[in-house]
Protein backbone atom coordinates (compact mmCIF):
# COMPACT_ATOMS: atom_id res chain seq x y z
CA UNK A 1 0.00 0.00 0.00
CA UNK A 2 3.04 2.44 0.90
CA UNK A 3 4.25 2.04 -2.72
CA UNK A 4 1.75 2.84 -4.67
CA UNK A 5 0.75 6.37 -2.19
CA UNK A 6 4.44 7.22 -2.71
CA UNK A 7 3.55 6.88 -7.01
CA UNK A 8 0.75 8.20 -6.60
CA UNK A 9 2.30 11.45 -4.78
CA UNK A 10 5.46 11.51 -7.35
CA UNK A 11 2.88 11.87 -10.06
CA UNK A 12 0.90 14.83 -8.47
CA UNK A 13 4.38 16.08 -7.47
CA UNK A 14 5.79 15.82 -11.13
CA UNK A 15 2.09 17.51 -12.63
CA UNK A 16 2.58 20.46 -9.82
CA UNK A 17 6.17 21.11 -10.82
CA UNK A 18 5.38 21.32 -14.77
CA UNK A 19 2.38 23.28 -13.89
CA UNK A 20 5.18 25.58 -11.94
CA UNK A 21 6.84 26.28 -14.37
CA UNK A 22 4.49 26.68 -16.90
CA UNK A 23 3.22 29.35 -14.85
CA UNK A 24 6.35 30.89 -14.34
CA UNK A 25 7.03 30.78 -18.44
CA UNK A 26 4.10 32.88 -18.52
CA UNK A 27 4.85 35.66 -16.37
CA UNK A 28 7.76 36.37 -18.08
CA UNK A 29 6.57 36.18 -21.32
CA UNK A 30 4.03 38.65 -20.08
CA UNK A 31 6.30 41.04 -19.07
CA UNK A 32 8.37 40.87 -22.06
CA UNK A 33 5.20 41.79 -23.88
CA UNK A 34 4.54 44.47 -21.72
CA UNK A 35 8.09 46.32 -22.37
CA UNK A 36 7.31 45.64 -25.65
CA UNK A 37 4.74 46.93 -26.30
CA UNK A 38 5.07 50.16 -24.47
CA UNK A 39 8.22 50.46 -26.48
CA UNK A 40 6.44 50.33 -29.80
CA UNK A 41 3.14 51.40 -29.53
CA UNK A 42 2.19 53.47 -26.50
CA UNK A 43 3.65 56.43 -28.15
CA UNK A 44 1.38 55.99 -31.39
CA UNK A 45 -1.74 55.48 -29.08
CA UNK A 46 -0.80 58.88 -27.16
CA UNK A 47 -0.81 60.60 -30.39
CA UNK A 48 -4.16 58.96 -31.17
CA UNK A 49 -5.58 60.25 -28.12
CA UNK A 50 -4.49 63.76 -28.70
CA UNK A 51 -5.85 63.54 -32.17
CA UNK A 52 -9.25 62.40 -30.81
CA UNK A 53 -9.38 65.63 -28.19
CA UNK A 54 -8.54 67.93 -31.10
CA UNK A 55 -11.38 66.44 -32.77
CA UNK A 56 -14.00 66.83 -30.20
CA UNK A 57 -13.01 70.75 -30.02
CA UNK A 58 -13.96 71.38 -33.24
CA UNK A 59 -17.67 73.12 -33.40
CA UNK A 60 -17.71 73.88 -37.06
CA UNK A 61 -17.12 77.35 -37.33
CA UNK A 62 -14.77 79.11 -38.95
CA UNK A 63 -13.32 82.16 -37.49
CA UNK A 64 -11.45 84.34 -41.03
Amino acid sequence: MGIDIRARAWRVARHLREAREIAQGISVEAVKFNLQFRQEFLEALEVMEKRSTKRNEYKGKVDL
